[in-house]
Protein backbone atom coordinates (compact mmCIF):
# COMPACT_ATOMS: atom_id res chain seq x y z
CA UNK A 1 0.00 0.00 0.00
CA UNK A 2 1.28 3.10 -1.06
CA UNK A 3 2.37 6.23 2.01
CA UNK A 4 0.70 9.35 2.67
CA UNK A 5 3.14 12.54 2.45
CA UNK A 6 3.86 12.31 6.50
CA UNK A 7 4.55 8.29 6.19
CA UNK A 8 7.08 9.19 2.96
CA UNK A 9 8.72 12.31 4.80
CA UNK A 10 8.71 10.15 7.93
CA UNK A 11 10.44 7.56 6.48
CA UNK A 12 13.05 9.88 4.61
CA UNK A 13 13.62 11.34 8.12
CA UNK A 14 14.06 7.64 9.74
CA UNK A 15 16.83 6.66 7.43
CA UNK A 16 18.77 10.02 6.82
CA UNK A 17 22.11 10.54 8.41
CA UNK A 18 22.32 14.16 8.13
CA UNK A 19 19.59 16.73 6.74
CA UNK A 20 19.96 20.15 5.46
CA UNK A 21 16.69 22.60 6.39
CA UNK A 22 17.41 25.53 3.72
CA UNK A 23 14.69 28.63 3.19
CA UNK A 24 15.21 31.49 0.70
CA UNK A 25 17.56 34.71 0.52
CA UNK A 26 14.33 37.02 0.81
CA UNK A 27 12.92 35.09 3.36
CA UNK A 28 10.00 36.01 6.33
CA UNK A 29 9.54 35.35 10.01
CA UNK A 30 6.90 32.49 8.68
CA UNK A 31 10.49 30.97 7.27
CA UNK A 32 12.42 31.24 10.22
CA UNK A 33 9.77 29.92 12.50
CA UNK A 34 8.50 26.46 10.15
CA UNK A 35 12.17 26.14 9.50
CA UNK A 36 13.56 26.15 13.25
CA UNK A 37 10.32 24.39 14.27
CA UNK A 38 11.50 21.70 12.32
CA UNK A 39 14.69 21.91 13.32
CA UNK A 40 13.22 21.03 17.03
CA UNK A 41 11.55 17.94 15.80
CA UNK A 42 14.33 16.54 14.04
CA UNK A 43 16.63 17.24 17.00
CA UNK A 44 13.86 15.82 19.22
CA UNK A 45 14.33 12.75 17.41
CA UNK A 46 18.09 13.01 17.69
CA UNK A 47 18.05 13.36 13.66
CA UNK A 48 21.14 15.62 13.22
CA UNK A 49 20.79 18.46 10.70
CA UNK A 50 21.63 22.21 9.57
CA UNK A 51 19.77 25.07 9.15
CA UNK A 52 21.13 27.28 6.07
CA UNK A 53 19.70 30.52 4.93
CA UNK A 54 22.01 32.22 2.30
CA UNK A 55 22.93 35.73 3.71
CA UNK A 56 20.86 34.77 7.39
CA UNK A 57 21.53 37.22 10.59
CA UNK A 58 19.34 37.20 13.28
CA UNK A 59 17.19 39.93 14.08
CA UNK A 60 17.42 41.11 18.09
CA UNK A 61 13.19 40.85 18.07
CA UNK A 62 13.32 37.36 16.66
CA UNK A 63 15.83 36.14 19.84
CA UNK A 64 13.18 35.05 22.09
CA UNK A 65 12.61 32.15 18.87
CA UNK A 66 14.21 29.01 20.31
CA UNK A 67 17.37 28.12 18.78
CA UNK A 68 17.37 30.52 16.21
CA UNK A 69 21.38 30.68 16.27
CA UNK A 70 21.89 27.74 15.21
CA UNK A 71 20.34 29.11 11.51
CA UNK A 72 23.60 29.47 9.44
CA UNK A 73 24.38 32.29 7.15
CA UNK A 74 26.44 30.35 4.31
CA UNK A 75 26.67 27.09 2.82
CA UNK A 76 28.84 25.12 5.22
CA UNK A 77 29.05 21.75 3.21
CA UNK A 78 31.82 22.37 1.40
CA UNK A 79 33.54 19.34 -0.65
CA UNK A 80 37.29 18.48 -0.27
CA UNK A 81 39.48 17.70 -3.06
CA UNK A 82 40.88 14.02 -2.49
CA UNK A 83 44.23 13.20 -4.22
CA UNK A 84 44.93 9.73 -3.85
CA UNK A 85 48.22 8.25 -4.26
CA UNK A 86 49.36 4.74 -4.69
CA UNK A 87 51.99 3.70 -2.35
CA UNK A 88 51.86 -0.05 -3.31
CA UNK A 89 54.97 0.26 -4.87
CA UNK A 90 56.88 3.48 -3.59
CA UNK A 91 56.49 5.87 -0.75
CA UNK A 92 56.43 9.55 -0.38
CA UNK A 93 59.35 11.56 0.62
CA UNK A 94 57.64 15.01 0.69
CA UNK A 95 54.21 16.93 0.38
CA UNK A 96 54.23 20.65 0.19
CA UNK A 97 52.63 23.42 -1.53
CA UNK A 98 53.03 27.07 -2.74
CA UNK A 99 50.36 29.68 -4.45
CA UNK A 100 51.59 31.17 -7.56
CA UNK A 101 49.13 33.96 -9.09
CA UNK A 102 46.42 32.67 -7.15
CA UNK A 103 46.91 29.23 -8.26
CA UNK A 104 47.51 26.29 -5.74
CA UNK A 105 49.79 24.05 -6.53
CA UNK A 106 50.77 20.98 -4.61
CA UNK A 107 54.02 18.65 -5.19
CA UNK A 108 54.26 15.19 -3.91
CA UNK A 109 57.89 13.85 -4.15
CA UNK A 110 58.34 9.92 -4.09
CA UNK A 111 61.19 8.89 -2.79
CA UNK A 112 62.52 5.93 -5.13
CA UNK A 113 60.32 5.77 -8.83
CA UNK A 114 58.42 8.45 -10.75
CA UNK A 115 55.06 8.67 -10.09
CA UNK A 116 53.03 7.25 -12.76
CA UNK A 117 49.63 9.31 -13.86
CA UNK A 118 47.79 5.66 -13.19
CA UNK A 119 48.73 5.98 -9.85
CA UNK A 120 47.10 9.18 -8.75
CA UNK A 121 43.65 9.97 -8.63
CA UNK A 122 41.70 13.37 -8.13
CA UNK A 123 37.99 12.99 -6.65
CA UNK A 124 36.03 14.81 -4.43
CA UNK A 125 34.57 14.03 -1.25
CA UNK A 126 30.59 13.03 -0.66
CA UNK A 127 28.13 15.41 0.01
CA UNK A 128 27.43 16.02 3.73
CA UNK A 129 23.75 15.69 3.41
CA UNK A 130 21.60 13.06 1.99
CA UNK A 131 18.19 14.83 2.55
CA UNK A 132 16.85 18.32 1.98
CA UNK A 133 13.92 20.14 3.20
CA UNK A 134 13.33 23.58 1.30
CA UNK A 135 10.69 25.58 3.06
CA UNK A 136 8.45 28.51 2.55
CA UNK A 137 10.73 28.79 -1.53
CA UNK A 138 9.00 29.23 -4.42
CA UNK A 139 12.20 28.06 -6.11
CA UNK A 140 15.15 26.59 -6.08
CA UNK A 141 17.22 29.80 -7.07
CA UNK A 142 15.50 31.54 -4.76
CA UNK A 143 18.15 29.72 -2.37
CA UNK A 144 20.66 32.41 -3.57
CA UNK A 145 24.04 31.08 -3.51
CA UNK A 146 23.63 28.39 -1.49
CA UNK A 147 21.36 26.41 -3.87
CA UNK A 148 23.90 27.80 -6.75
CA UNK A 149 27.77 26.71 -5.64
CA UNK A 150 25.95 23.38 -4.98
CA UNK A 151 23.57 22.48 -7.68
CA UNK A 152 24.89 18.90 -7.64
CA UNK A 153 24.18 18.60 -3.97
CA UNK A 154 20.25 19.32 -4.79
CA UNK A 155 19.87 17.11 -7.96
CA UNK A 156 21.17 14.37 -6.34
CA UNK A 157 19.30 14.57 -2.88
CA UNK A 158 15.49 14.11 -2.73
CA UNK A 159 13.68 17.28 -1.60
CA UNK A 160 11.17 17.88 0.22
CA UNK A 161 8.97 21.13 -0.27
CA UNK A 162 7.11 22.55 2.15
CA UNK A 163 5.05 25.71 0.98
CA UNK A 164 1.93 27.68 1.33
CA UNK A 165 2.18 30.04 -1.65
CA UNK A 166 0.51 29.24 -5.13
CA UNK A 167 4.05 30.49 -7.19
CA UNK A 168 6.04 27.47 -5.85
CA UNK A 169 7.09 25.41 -8.80
CA UNK A 170 6.76 22.22 -7.15
CA UNK A 171 10.81 20.98 -7.65
CA UNK A 172 10.76 18.33 -4.79
CA UNK A 173 10.05 14.98 -4.50
CA UNK A 174 7.63 15.24 -2.24
CA UNK A 175 5.61 18.48 -2.56
CA UNK A 176 3.46 19.64 0.77
CA UNK A 177 1.94 22.37 -0.71
CA UNK A 178 -1.16 23.08 0.95
CA UNK A 179 -2.50 26.89 -0.82
CA UNK A 180 -5.99 26.28 2.03
CA UNK A 181 -3.25 27.60 4.95
CA UNK A 182 -2.11 31.22 5.40
CA UNK A 183 1.52 30.25 6.29
CA UNK A 184 3.75 27.32 5.87
CA UNK A 185 3.96 26.82 10.09
CA UNK A 186 0.62 25.82 9.34
CA UNK A 187 1.95 22.70 7.11
CA UNK A 188 4.63 22.47 9.55
CA UNK A 189 1.86 21.58 12.44
CA UNK A 190 -0.27 19.45 10.38
CA UNK A 191 2.62 17.31 9.62
CA UNK A 192 4.20 17.23 12.74
CA UNK A 193 0.77 16.21 14.48
CA UNK A 194 0.69 13.07 12.14
CA UNK A 195 4.20 12.07 13.18
CA UNK A 196 2.87 11.56 17.42
CA UNK A 197 0.93 12.85 19.64
CA UNK A 198 4.07 14.29 21.56
CA UNK A 199 6.24 16.18 18.56
CA UNK A 200 4.81 19.11 19.31
CA UNK A 201 6.45 20.04 22.60
CA UNK A 202 6.04 24.19 23.68
CA UNK A 203 9.54 25.51 22.07
CA UNK A 204 7.78 23.75 18.77
CA UNK A 205 4.48 25.41 19.37
CA UNK A 206 5.76 28.91 20.03
CA UNK A 207 7.71 28.70 17.00
CA UNK A 208 4.75 28.01 15.05
CA UNK A 209 2.26 30.51 16.64
CA UNK A 210 5.43 32.97 15.62
CA UNK A 211 5.17 31.85 12.29
CA UNK A 212 1.38 31.78 11.91
CA UNK A 213 0.89 35.35 13.68
CA UNK A 214 3.78 37.18 11.81
CA UNK A 215 2.23 36.00 8.18
CA UNK A 216 -1.42 36.50 9.41
CA UNK A 217 -0.37 40.10 10.41
CA UNK A 218 -1.88 39.20 14.50
CA UNK A 219 -4.54 37.32 12.55
CA UNK A 220 -5.57 40.45 10.53
CA UNK A 221 -5.36 39.73 7.44
CA UNK A 222 -8.42 39.37 4.96
CA UNK A 223 -8.01 35.83 3.60
CA UNK A 224 -7.49 34.95 7.14
CA UNK A 225 -9.42 31.03 7.33
CA UNK A 226 -11.30 29.49 10.56
CA UNK A 227 -8.64 26.61 10.12
CA UNK A 228 -5.79 28.91 11.11
CA UNK A 229 -7.87 30.43 14.36
CA UNK A 230 -8.10 26.51 15.31
CA UNK A 231 -4.73 25.82 15.04
CA UNK A 232 -3.26 28.57 16.56
CA UNK A 233 -5.77 27.85 19.74
CA UNK A 234 -4.22 24.64 19.75
CA UNK A 235 -0.77 25.45 20.15
CA UNK A 236 -1.70 27.93 22.96
CA UNK A 237 -2.64 24.89 24.49
CA UNK A 238 0.28 23.13 23.81
CA UNK A 239 2.13 25.64 25.68
CA UNK A 240 3.40 28.29 22.80
CA UNK A 241 4.20 31.35 24.46
CA UNK A 242 1.37 33.81 22.90
CA UNK A 243 2.48 36.88 25.13
CA UNK A 244 6.38 36.54 24.25
CA UNK A 245 5.58 36.53 20.54
CA UNK A 246 3.17 39.34 20.97
CA UNK A 247 5.69 41.50 22.49
CA UNK A 248 8.85 40.77 20.44
CA UNK A 249 7.18 40.83 16.66
CA UNK A 250 4.25 43.66 16.93
CA UNK A 251 5.06 45.61 20.47
CA UNK A 252 9.21 46.09 20.01
CA UNK A 253 9.52 49.19 17.82
CA UNK A 254 11.70 51.94 19.71
CA UNK A 255 11.26 55.69 19.71
CA UNK A 256 14.14 56.53 16.93
CA UNK A 257 12.17 53.76 14.96
CA UNK A 258 8.75 55.16 14.96
CA UNK A 259 10.00 59.03 14.30
CA UNK A 260 11.23 57.47 11.06
CA UNK A 261 8.04 55.51 10.32
CA UNK A 262 6.30 59.02 11.07
CA UNK A 263 8.43 60.69 8.33
CA UNK A 264 7.93 58.10 5.50
CA UNK A 265 3.97 58.55 6.61
CA UNK A 266 3.91 62.37 6.35
CA UNK A 267 5.03 61.78 3.24
CA UNK A 268 2.78 58.94 1.41
CA UNK A 269 1.42 59.96 -1.87
CA UNK A 270 -1.40 57.66 -3.68
CA UNK A 271 -2.82 57.40 -6.89
CA UNK A 272 -6.53 56.25 -6.69
CA UNK A 273 -6.25 54.83 -10.13
CA UNK A 274 -3.97 52.62 -10.25
CA UNK A 275 -4.42 51.87 -6.43
CA UNK A 276 -0.66 52.42 -5.72
CA UNK A 277 0.70 54.44 -2.86
CA UNK A 278 4.37 55.22 -2.33
CA UNK A 279 6.88 57.04 -0.12
CA UNK A 280 10.77 58.80 0.29
CA UNK A 281 13.15 57.96 2.66
CA UNK A 282 16.55 60.20 2.07
CA UNK A 283 19.25 59.15 3.88
CA UNK A 284 19.34 62.34 6.29
CA UNK A 285 16.18 60.89 7.83
CA UNK A 286 18.40 57.97 9.12
CA UNK A 287 20.88 60.04 10.34
CA UNK A 288 17.95 62.66 11.90
CA UNK A 289 16.31 59.71 13.79
CA UNK A 290 19.63 57.55 14.76
CA UNK A 291 18.15 54.75 12.01
CA UNK A 292 19.44 52.31 9.46
CA UNK A 293 17.56 50.03 6.90
CA UNK A 294 16.80 48.21 9.12
CA UNK A 295 14.40 49.94 11.16
CA UNK A 296 12.16 50.18 7.96
CA UNK A 297 11.41 46.24 8.51
CA UNK A 298 7.72 45.64 8.24
CA UNK A 299 6.63 49.24 7.35
CA UNK A 300 5.48 48.00 3.73
CA UNK A 301 2.83 45.60 5.63
CA UNK A 302 1.69 48.12 7.81
CA UNK A 303 1.18 51.03 5.25
CA UNK A 304 -0.58 48.72 2.98
CA UNK A 305 -3.09 46.96 5.22
CA UNK A 306 -4.28 50.55 6.72
CA UNK A 307 -4.71 51.48 3.29
CA UNK A 308 -7.77 49.02 2.21
CA UNK A 309 -7.73 51.09 -1.24
CA UNK A 310 -4.53 50.37 -2.25
CA UNK A 311 -3.20 47.28 -4.14
CA UNK A 312 0.67 48.11 -4.30
CA UNK A 313 3.50 50.45 -1.63
CA UNK A 314 6.34 51.10 -3.12
CA UNK A 315 8.91 52.69 -0.78
CA UNK A 316 12.31 54.22 -1.99
CA UNK A 317 15.29 54.74 0.31
CA UNK A 318 18.39 56.60 -0.49
CA UNK A 319 21.99 55.09 0.64
CA UNK A 320 24.77 56.65 -0.46
CA UNK A 321 24.31 57.57 -3.91
CA UNK A 322 21.95 54.79 -4.89
CA UNK A 323 17.97 54.50 -4.00
CA UNK A 324 16.64 51.00 -3.13
CA UNK A 325 12.99 50.52 -3.95
CA UNK A 326 11.30 47.81 -2.68
CA UNK A 327 7.15 47.00 -4.39
CA UNK A 328 4.67 45.47 -1.94
CA UNK A 329 1.92 43.75 -3.19
CA UNK A 330 -1.61 42.25 -2.19
CA UNK A 331 -1.72 38.80 -1.90
CA UNK A 332 -2.62 38.24 -5.03
CA UNK A 333 -0.30 41.04 -7.36
CA UNK A 334 2.33 39.42 -8.89
CA UNK A 335 5.05 42.54 -8.34
CA UNK A 336 7.99 41.05 -9.79
CA UNK A 337 6.22 41.83 -13.28
CA UNK A 338 6.38 45.39 -12.04
CA UNK A 339 9.86 46.04 -11.32
CA UNK A 340 10.91 42.96 -13.99
CA UNK A 341 13.16 45.58 -16.41
CA UNK A 342 15.28 46.04 -13.16
CA UNK A 343 16.23 42.43 -11.98
CA UNK A 344 14.77 42.18 -8.47
CA UNK A 345 15.34 40.10 -6.07
CA UNK A 346 12.34 38.65 -3.88
CA UNK A 347 9.15 36.59 -4.35
CA UNK A 348 5.45 37.14 -5.97
CA UNK A 349 4.10 39.76 -3.30
CA UNK A 350 7.94 41.86 -2.83
CA UNK A 351 10.46 42.43 -5.24
CA UNK A 352 13.90 44.85 -4.15
CA UNK A 353 15.95 46.11 -6.62
CA UNK A 354 18.99 49.06 -6.21
CA UNK A 355 18.78 52.01 -9.00
CA UNK A 356 22.55 53.01 -8.98
CA UNK A 357 24.36 56.72 -8.73
CA UNK A 358 20.96 58.76 -9.02
CA UNK A 359 18.56 61.33 -6.69
CA UNK A 360 15.91 59.55 -4.49
CA UNK A 361 13.47 62.40 -6.59
CA UNK A 362 14.27 61.23 -10.00
CA UNK A 363 13.99 57.51 -8.79
CA UNK A 364 10.35 58.35 -7.85
CA UNK A 365 9.73 60.40 -11.24
CA UNK A 366 11.08 57.37 -13.06
CA UNK A 367 9.45 54.57 -11.20
CA UNK A 368 6.61 55.37 -10.38
CA UNK A 369 5.82 57.46 -14.09
CA UNK A 370 6.63 53.38 -15.25
CA UNK A 371 4.73 51.56 -13.28
CA UNK A 372 1.59 53.82 -13.19
CA UNK A 373 1.56 53.56 -16.55
CA UNK A 374 1.83 49.31 -16.54
CA UNK A 375 -0.85 49.30 -14.41
CA UNK A 376 -3.28 51.49 -16.43
CA UNK A 377 -2.89 49.57 -19.24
Amino acid sequence: MALNTSEQISEIFSKSNYTLIAFRKNHEIDSIASALALSLYLKKIHKPHDIVCDGFEARENLLFLPEIQSIHGKNIDRQKLIISVDLKTNEIDQLSYEIKNNTLEIYVAPKQEMLRKENVKIALSPFKYDSIVVIDTPDLESLGPLYEDSRDLFQSRPIINMDSHPSNENFGQINCIDLKFSSTAEIIFSLLKEMGADAIDSHIATCLLAGIMAKTKSFTVPNLSAKTLEVSSELIELGAERNTIVKNIFRNKKLSTLNLWGRVLARIKVDDQSKLAWSIVPEYDFIDTGTAEKNLEGISDEFIKDLPETEYFILFYQKSKDVRVVIKGMANQDVMLLAEPYKPEGTKNVAKFTLPDIDIADAEKKIIGEITEKLKK
